[in-house]
């Protein structure tokens, strides 16, 4: 086709003048129609491409009549077009980057045959490019697809006979691909057991034949070699024989390629690989069970390459080295840092040997992992030659014998624990024939190892277990492979001992048992201690007597006994009157020895039969059993106080002393262990508010007392958190000026159900049940702040006084826990008194005498006042000790004046008492005007009572402190 303008095709001519280049030498040359006309003549392809500046593509400028009949494509569509427009598939030809090197280099090239296909056209090209002078590139290409179809298909000839000549006893095949034309030669279907005539030649025989397991592998390999060919296709697989066998075989193919490089046809063979795939198989197998027995007996193989110095070593080596998989990096000197410092000159001085050929190398030592833990392991190395006998290499394996380290030295420890334990072990067969036993043995049993070895152990019983016991010894022995217990044997020499022994029905390897191990221990020793403690456990250990747990335990038993035989008994509850005072005047170590020889007169004043215990420091309770009648009880309650009433010589001290009892008796006043107790203590504090050295039974009023202060104690915590508990004031007068000087805190209880309840009823409760130190820190810890926040209003009351409870006298913390409330609260000391008994302090022990508690509270700044002056047994010697305040007659004696001339006596006597010590006298309980004139008459300074006011509540308080102020 020419490259002017066509005469024959208008269009054309616009083609030709759009794609016609400027310079006027290139314009020349395509206007040459002399020229264009023998280019058309040629059976090749003539295209000629003008560059397009700063872009990798070429525009069509001239084309012969060849390439329009090759391509399909009328002439004007390719002039003016760019070749990557026309022919969108020329990327992947080649032809572009020729086109680019000749346009630089100008050289011509050649290039080889090369498929091209798009959507219009698809066949084999041969291109030949060179550079004009003009500046444009002329293409010169010839279609060779046929050629390159015979070429393909000689090939395949050849190489399929070259595949028959390699295998001509093996079966051949050709798969016509596009007909799916399968032909299978007589050779090939003899492979699988079958005559020519029995299989049919198509591609459904060859897939029907192969393995299940393997067809979707096969096929797909096949698909992808249609798609995508190579010059031959290799595969193995298994086929089904007639008689059901699988025969593996190798397939090998060589395609045939049509024009568009697609496989027109497959020619191949099939070779028999049976024998070489079970022979692979036998030899994994073999690997296989090899790489188990390594791994399981943790053994890995290595080689030591003399020339390198490289180690190589199987997965097995990195994991007994404690390596990472694929850590290991070959070198020897990984191998020596690993070995144990103690270990490496004996591991280097055995490869010497082995590299020497003196001997193998065969060697137990250590390594250390990277996790610093330290391994043992046994290595075998032999040493391999060349052919002038020199060592080149050394090949071995390496084993991890830490186990077995650690199973000798067990056996080791095992050893020699048998034979220095301070346990005897013996060692029996199943028939419990004695087949071995240790040194201890002997020891403990008096027998020697000669006497004891054939013999039953049933030669050391000793009578004291019957039949059924050692029956079922053997039961649980046989059940759960092991017993202990306490058995009584007996030794050589005729006494009889308790052991602790422990039996164990041993096992093999294989789980079967073959024997027994006992052992044992003398526990004589432990039984007399543990004899001893159980007496300590349940007994007081000052006097002897059962003890409280001791006493309930023997209480219940005779209970049901007496429950049993509808028999009487008696619970008889004692404390003894005045023994403080004893431990205060004598010591300890008097009251301790009084206390002996009360227990003694308790057991002396009973029966044999009856119990005595001591369950407190100076309170006993005693067990009278089988009673005929009360009045035998009443008879021995009476026999208990004379004998309590006699005077106690004690280390040259004559000493007197004094009971309450109190008793309770079954079934009348309970039909259990508490109830007996509970009313046996509540008869004996009956004896106490009687006057003591008294006898109360346990009656109906005590009972009912005894539930309405039940219920109290069980109220009294709820109370206290639920504000049920309220403080009054009473107010603390001058008898001569009549103002107020101070207020006395009473503490009050509105019950919800049961309304007022007065302290006298509760405190006594709450000293008793331990509930006392919450209620003295509530009462003075709201009494404080009251008065905090008065003065903080600039009312003046003077002090608030507070009682203490005779337990709180008792506390060490005492002091501590007022100066904390004090500061707390914020009030002064000075403000805050606090009221004791006369008779709570004279019984303070433990913490510190009165006087040093009173000294405390003073150096606090704490005024103290003595209550219910009078009443005790204090002497004035032990009154002038007290670092005291005030005093405080007591309402008894106020009660009488003044017409009782006893009453004025001893009114008149503790006011001048307390003007001569300098202490303020306080007179309580005035309610009368005459009271009060001979109180002020006589020089009383304060009085307090309901004739100068009632017990009232803050806010009346603060209203007469208002008017005060």
């Amino acid at each position: 086709m020419r490259a002017q303008e066509p005469t024959e095709d208008e269009e054309n001519a616009e083609a030709y003048a759009a794609a016609a280049p400027e310079q006027e030498d290139a314009r020349g040359f395509l206007n040459d129609e002399a020229l264009w006309d023998v280019l058309d003549t040629l059976p090749w392809g003539i295209v000629l491409y003008r560059p397009v500046a700063d872009a990798n593509d070429y525009v069509f400028v001239g084309l012969n009549r060849m390439v329009e009949q090759t391509e399909a494509v009328p002439r004007g569509d390719l002039l003016g077009q760019r070749l990557t427009t026309a022919f969108p598939g020329v990327e992947d030809f080649g032809l572009l980057e020729v086109l680019n090197r000749v346009k630089t280099s100008g050289r011509p090239e050649t290039m080889p045959p090369t498929h091209y296909q798009d959507e219009r056209i698809s066949g084999w090209r041969e291109n030949r490019v060179f550079r004009l002078d003009n500046g444009l590139l002329m293409a010169v290409y010839e279609d060779v697809s046929d050629r390159v179809a015979s070429e393909s298909l000689s090939r395949a000839l050849l190489q399929w006979t070259q595949l028959l000549s390699e295998s001509s006893l093996d079966g051949i095949w050709d798969w016509n691909v596009e007909d799916n034309q399968l032909y299978l030669s007589p050779r090939w279907k003899a492979q699988l057991g079958f005559a020519d005539d029995e299989l049919a030649n198509s591609f459904e025989t060859f897939t029907t034949h192969l393995h299940p397991e393997d067809r979707t592998r096969v096929l797909a390999h096949l698909q992808r070699f249609l798609d995508q060919p190579e010059e031959l296709w290799l595969e193995e697989f298994r086929m089904q024989a007639k008689g059901g066998d699988d025969q593996w075989v190798m397939a090998r193919g060589t395609p045939v390629l049509n024009a568009d490089n697609k496989v027109v046809r497959l020619l191949g063979v099939h070779i028999n690989i049976t024998d070489r795939k079970q022979a692979e198989q036998r030899l994994i197998e073999e690997k296989r069970h090899l790489r188990f027995v390594l791994k399981a007996t943790q053994t890995g193989s290595w080689s030591f390459d003399v020339a390198s110095q490289a180690v190589t070593w199987s997965e097995e080596v990195e994991a007994i080295y404690g390596m990472e998989a694929g850590s290991f990096r070959g070198t020897f000197e990984e191998v020596r840092q690993a070995i144990h410092p103690d270990d490496f000159q004996a591991w280097q001085d055995d490869v010497a040997r082995c590299l020497s050929g003196e001997s193998d190398h065969n060697l137990q030592y250590r390594i250390v992992h990277p996790d610093g833990s330290i391994h043992w392991i046994h290595a075998h190395g032999a040493a391999v030659r060349d052919e002038q006998g020199a060592v080149i290499r050394i090949e071995g394996l390496t084993q991890d014998v830490t186990a077995h380290k650690q199973n000798e030295r067990k056996l080791r420890q095992a050893a020699a624990v048998f034979a220095n334990t301070c346990e005897a072990v013996i060692l029996t067969d199943l028939d419990a024939t004695i087949l071995d036993v240790n040194a201890a043995f002997t020891t403990i049993t008096g027998y020697s190892r000669a006497e004891s070895i054939g013999r039953n152990p049933r030669f050391l019983k000793s009578g004291h277990q019957d039949q059924a016991f050692y029956q079922g010894m053997w039961n649980a022995l046989l059940d759960r492979n092991q017993w202990s217990g306490e058995v009584w044997n007996r030794h050589k020499d005729g006494h009889p001992y308790p052991i602790r022994l422990s039996i164990s029905r041993l096992r093999d390897e294989n789980g079967r048992a073959n024997g027994y191990v006992g052992v044992c221990s003398d526990i004589s020793t432990s039984k007399q201690t543990e004899a001893r403690l159980q007496h300590l456990s349940q007994h007081d250990s000052l006097t002897g007597l059962p003890n409280r747990a001791c006493f309930d335990a023997l209480l219940e038993k005779r209970l049901q006994s007496a429950q049993r035989d509808h028999s009487q008994l008696a619970v008889v509850y004692v404390d003894l009157d005045n023994f403080k005072p004893v431990n205060d005047n004598f010591g300890h170590l008097i009251g301790d020895g009084l206390l002996r020889q009360v227990a003694d007169r308790l057991r002396d004043a009973v029966r044999s039969s009856d119990g005595v215990a001591r369950i407190g420091g100076d309170e006993f309770v005693l067990l009278l059993d089988q009673l005929a009648s009360t009045d035998q009880a009443r008879i021995i309650a009476h026999q208990l106080q004379r004998s309590l009433q006699r005077p106690f010589t004690v280390s040259s001290h004559l000493v007197r002393i004094s009971g309450s009892i109190g008793v309770s008796l079954y079934p009348q006043d309970g039909d259990d262990a508490i109830s007996l107790m509970r009313h046996a203590d509540a008869a004996m504090y009956r004896s106490k508010e009687l006057g003591r050295n008294c006898i109360s039974f346990h009656t109906r009023e005590m009972t009912i007392t005894a539930q309405r202060e039940a219920r109290l104690l069980k109220d009294l915590a709820p109370a206290l958190a639920g504000h049920q508990l309220s403080l009054m004031y009473q107010p603390l007068v001058d008898l001569k000026t009549g103002r107020l000087r101070g207020l006395e805190v009473l503490l009050r209880w509105q019950h919800p159900s049961l309304g007022s309840i007065p302290p006298d009823l509760f405190v006594p409760l709450a000293e008793r049940s331990g509930q006392m130190g919450s209620l003295t820190a509530h009462v003075l810890d709201q009494a404080c702040r009251q008065g905090r926040h008065w003065l903080d209003q600039g009312l003046l009351f003077g002090r608030i006084s507070v009682n203490m409870a005779g337990s709180e006298v008792q506390q060490g913390d005492l002091v501590e826990r007022i100066d904390q409330t004090l500061k707390e609260t914020g009030l002064e000391p000075r403000h805050l008194e606090l009221e004791f008994s006369e008779r709570a302090l004279m019984r303070r022990s433990g913490n510190g005498s009165a006087a040093q508690l009173l000294q405390a509270l003073k150096d606090l700044g704490v005024p103290v006042s003595l209550d219910d002056f009078g009443t005790g047994a204090s002497s004035l010697a032990a009154l002038r000790k007290l670092p005291l305040h005030a005093l405080k007659l007591d309402r008894s004696f106020v009660a009488g004046l003044p017409d009782h001339d006893d009453s004025a006596a001893i009114a008149e006597a503790v006011i001048s008492m307390g003007r001569a010590l300098r202490l303020d006298v306080i007179a309580e309980g005035v309610e009368l005007r005459e009271q009060a004139a001979f109180l002020r008459d006589h020089g009383c300074p304060l009085a307090q009572g309901y004739l100068y006011g009632l017990p009232m509540p803050a806010e009346q308080i603060e209203a007469v402190l208002s008017e005060q102020t």
